[in-house]
C-alpha cells in the first residue's frame, strides 16, 4: 500500500536533517532571540513529527538534530576564517560540504556555476530573494558575508564535482517528454529550449545555473515560483514559465536530474 501524504511527511520528517543555524532569520529587530524562538519551534514540530511517526507507522526513524550556535555561527562566518571552514561548519549542514545534497528541498551546488552562486548569496543578502527558506536560513547566514566570502564559497562549491542523483522506476516514463521540453521547448507556449541559456547538457552558463543532476523536486519548485513572480522577481523565467503546465515543470525538472 502506498503511504498517505501525511504518512510520507512523517516519515521524511523523521529522517531529515534538521539545522537550525541560530544567526537570525536576518528580518528581526533582535536577531538572537528570534533566532532561539525560531530555533525552538523548529525543534519542536520535528520531535512532534518524529513522534507521530513512531506512533502511526510503528518505526523508529532518525532524528538527527544539529544546533549551530549564535557564537558558533558568528566564528564561522567571519571573514577571517578559511572559507573551508565556513563550508564545512556552515554550509555543508544543508548542501554537503561536496555540495551533493542528498535532500531534495536542498539544493545541490556541486559544480554549479559560480557567477549563479555569487549572484544568489547577494540576492539573500539583499532579501531580493525571499522564499521560506530563504527568510529562514540564507537571509540570516549571507548577511554578514563580504564581497570575498562570497566568491570563496561560491568557488569552493564550483570546484567540486556534481554526483548522479537517479530518479525513481516510476518516473523514467516521463523523461522523455521532458527531455523534448529542455531541447525544442513547448512552441504552442512560447516555450524556448532550456539548452538556450542552461548549455546542451543542462551544465549552466554563467549567470544561469547548472540544473543537471538536481533534485527534481527542487527545480519543480523553482519553476513554481518563476511563474507565479512571488519570491524570485525580475528575470526572463517569469515570461518562459507563465504557461506552462504542473506537469510540464514536473517532466523537464526530472529530465535534468537525470543528466550527469
Amino acid at each position: 500500500m502506498m503511504p498517505t501524504p501525511m504518512k510520507s511527511r512523517l516519515l521524511r520528517a523523521g529522517s531529515i536533517l534538521a539545522v537550525l543555524l541560530l544567526c537570525g532569520p536576518g528580518q528581526a529587530e533582535t536577531p538572537l532571540e528570534a533566532a532561539q524562538q525560531l530555533a525552538a519551534k523548529r525543534v519542536e514540530e520535528l520531535r512532534q513529527a518524529h513522534t507521530e511517526a513512531q506512533q502511526e507507522l510503528n518505526c523508529n526513524p532518525p532524528l538527527e538534530t544539529i544546533v549551530v550556535s549564535s557564537a558558533d555561527c558568528a566564528k564561522y562566518l567571519n571573514p577571517d576564517v578559511d572559507p573551508a571552514i565556513t563550508t564545512k561548519h556552515v554550509c555543508a549542514n544543508c548542501h554537503a560540504n561536496d555540495g551533493n545534497s542528498t535532500l531534495s528541498h536542498f539544493p545541490r551546488l556541486a559544480g554549479q556555476q559560480q557567477a549563479y552562486l555569487a549572484n544568489q548569496l547577494i540576492a539573500f543578502q539583499k532579501h531580493t530573494r525571499s522564499g521560506q527558506g530563504a527568510r529562514d536560513y540564507m537571509w540570516g547566514i549571507a548577511s554578514p558575508l563580504t564581497a570575498g566570502q562570497i566568491d570563496a564559497l561560491a568557488d569552493h562549491f564550483t570546484r567540486q564535482s556534481p554526483s548522479s542523483n537517479p530518479i525513481s522506476d516510476a518516473d523514467r516514463p516521463r523523461l522523455e517528454l521532458g527531455r523534448q521540453i529542455f531541447e525544442n521547448g513547448i512552441p504552442g507556449k512560447k516555450v524556448l529550449p532550456c539548452g538556450f541559456c542552461h548549455g546542451p547538457q543542462a551544465q549552466g552558463l554563467r549567470a544561469f545555473p547548472r540544473l543537471a543532476s538536481q533534485h527534481s523536486a527542487y527545480t519543480e519548485k523553482a519553476l513554481g515560483e518563476y511563474k507565479e513572480n512571488i519570491t524570485r522577481p525580475g528575470t526572463p523565467m517569469r515570461q518562459i514559465t507563465r504557461d506552462m503546465s504542473p506537469e510540464e515543470m514536473r517532466d523537464v525538472a526530472l529530465y535534468v536530474q537525470s543528466l550527469p
